[in-house]
């Protein structure tokens, strides 16, 4: 990911990527590979018994640490905390140590305007190397019309080995 946004800080804006491979990958996570975070139920919060006036006033004089009293108390994040629109709690994925492929990356950096193709090798010519002179002819080719200007383009090409 450093690496993309390297290239897109010295070069400019990445539109497109071609993928000349062996093997196809997918440019999404599989549902059944995502792994989530699971957390213990918060324990109920104690009620503290009501004490009378005098003694709170001397715990708020004890508890006021600043001369003047201006600095806001910083809640502690809360990953258990819900969603306050839906009222549901969060999904924590566990994403740490795996890694993603160019097409997930690629996809996720450009958004929702990205076109991903995969296509395989024969329909370019006999020869790897008239397959791929053809391939990226092509994907050259449709870089320039004006129906992909507003999109950015993933193509995959899968050689046999």
């Amino acid at each position: 990911m450093d690496e993309l946004f390297g290239i897109e800080a010295i070069l400019g804006e990445i539109k497109a990527v071609v993928g000349l491979q062996y093997e196809a990958e997918l440019e999404y996570v599989r549902e059944s590979q995502i792994e989530y975070e699971h957390f213990e139920p918060k324990p109920a919060p104690e009620v503290k018994p009501a004490k009378d006036e005098d003694a709170e006033d001397d715990a708020a004089d004890a508890g006021a640490g600043s001369e003047n009293g201006d600095e806001p108390k910083v809640a502690k994040f809360d990953p258990t905390a819900l969603d306050r629109f839906t009222g549901l709690p969060f999904q924590w994925t566990k994403t740490n140590r795996k890694s993603k492929n160019l097409p997930q990356l690629f996809q996720g950096m450009k958004g929702i305007n990205t076109q991903h193709e995969v296509k395989e090798c024969q329909q370019f010519g006999s020869t790897a190397a008239e397959q791929t002179a053809k391939c990226l002819d092509d994907f050259c080719g449709r870089l320039q019309e004006a129906d992909n200007s507003d999109k950015y383009l993933y193509q995959q090409v899968i050689f046999k080995r």
